[in-house]
C-alpha cells in the first residue's frame, strides 16, 4: 500500500556532508530523526539526483514504509526500521541507508514526515 508522507520537522543530514567528496559506492546517508513531531510515527524520505538540487532526475528514491534496508539508532543498537515508522521514543536518534550510486556529482536530501 502506498501513503503520502507529510513533512514535518526539520531532518538532518550527518553524513555525508555537504560538498564531500571522493565517496565509494554504495553511500550510506545518516540523518537525525526530527525530533517535534507530536508523537507520531516518523517515516523516512530519501532522494538522490543525478544532476541538480532540483530532484528532476532521481537515480534513488528510497521510502522507509515500502522499501528495505534502512535502520535507526535504538539508544544501543542500529536496528531495522520498522514499517509503520519510529516512535516518539527515538525523535532526535539516527537513522541510516546505504544506496549504490552510478559514478559522479549527486544531490540528496533525507525528510522525515508521518504517514497520512
Amino acid at each position: 500500500s502506498d501513503a503520502e508522507i507529510t513533512e514535518i520537522g526539520k531532518t538532518v543530514l550527518v553524513s555525508p556532508t555537504d560538498g564531500q567528496t571522493g565517496l565509494i559506492t554504495p553511500v550510506t546517508l545518516v540523518w537525525e530523526i526530527p525530533s517535534d513531531s507530536q508523537n507520531r510515527n516518523i517515516h523516512a524520505h530519501v532522494q538522490v539526483d543525478k544532476t541538480s538540487d532540483a530532484f528532476g532526475d532521481l537515480e534513488v528514491e528510497k521510502l522507509s514504509f515500502k522499501d528495505s534496508g534502512f535502520e535507526y539508532w535504538n539508544g544501543s543498537n542500529w536496528v531495522t526500521y520498522p514499517s509503520d515508522g519510529v516512535t516518539s521514543a527515538y525523535y532526535g536518534n539516527q537513522a541510516r541507508i546505504s544506496v549504490s550510486l552510478t559514478q559522479g556529482t549527486k544531490y540528496w536530501r533525507v525528510r522525515g514526515g508521518v504517514g497520512c
